[in-house]
């Protein structure tokens, strides 16, 4: 009997939700903290609009590439995010420690998401694992 396949949306409510930023995997890994570093503006105007139900049209945060979604959500490129990897694939960063700790079973992206799987920055999205 074949597993079916689970697909985790790249979306602004998941972005959110998503603890990536604070994994030991990518807790020593420049190219990620760089990435953190980007974001971080960026978030923190995407919390602020969500709180305040507006969208999120234009808005920009510094990063090299900016993805729409719904029509207003204003996302980074799955290149630029330091997260989502169960939605997006493996890590963009080759400096990551894949043998420290994971973290995925305790994000709310995880467990919304009835994954089963862990270290999705290093073996693939869960439509790619599961």
């Amino acid at each position: 009997m074949q597993t079916e396949m689970k697909t985790v949306a790249y979306n602004a409510d998941n972005v959110m939700k998503c603890q990536c930023t604070s994994c030991p995997v990518q807790g020593e890994s420049a190219c990620a903290m760089d990435k953190v570093h980007a974001m971080s503006g960026m978030m923190e105007k995407m919390r602020a609009m969500m709180a305040g139900g507006q969208g999120m049209s234009g808005m920009s945060g510094g990063m090299s590439g900016m993805s729409e979604q719904h029509g207003e959500m204003m996302l980074p490129s799955a290149q630029d995010m330091p997260g989502m990897y169960c939605s997006t694939g493996t890590a963009t960063c080759g400096d990551l420690d894949y043998t420290k700790g994971c973290i995925c079973p305790t994000c709310a992206v995880y467990t919304d998401n009835q994954l089963d799987n862990t270290k999705y920055c290093n073996k693939g999205s869960a439509a790619q694992v599961g």
